[in-house]
């Protein structure tokens, strides 16, 4: 997974999307490389009930989409000033693992499992959406 992370450069050439769509309890997240539809996440909240659904198709995972569609969603979540929580109930030991590296890398902080995404994420985000001039990267 480090590796995914300090790698995520030489995918730089390719076009990426994030498309969001506000939902009346959280939000839906969708990732597009190349006008592909590679993956989406989905983060719901009712009462303190949180809801995460997370997946990358399987014929795009081992890129490292699912590390920035994951950060993506923190960003969404505090766009639309919602807290990020983990959803316990499903986590996986792959998504775990994510949260870790991005934790690691610094690019999210939180405790007790609710995320916000730091600058040096958002930065890191943009960049490898292509949203940066090629000099600050």
């Amino acid at each position: 997974m480090k590796l995914l992370l300090e790698n995520w450069r030489q995918y730089i050439n390719e076009s990426k999307e994030l498309k969001i769509q506000n939902n009346t309890n959280g939000f839906t997240l969708d990732l597009y490389v190349n006008d592909e539809h590679v993956g989406q996440y989905t983060h719901s909240r009712e009462g303190d009930t949180v809801n995460n659904s997370a997946e990358i198709f399987p014929e795009h995972r081992g890129n490292g989409y699912g590390t920035m569609l994951l950060l993506g969603a923190i960003k969404a979540a505090s766009d639309f000033k919602m807290d990020f929580e983990e959803d316990t109930e499903s986590m996986t030991q792959a998504m775990s693992d994510v949260y870790d590296e991005l934790d690691n890398s610094r690019w999210i902080v939180g405790a007790d499992g609710a995320w916000a995404i730091t600058e040096e994420g958002e930065q890191e985000l943009k960049a490898w959406l292509g949203e940066e001039d090629e000099t600050s990267i």
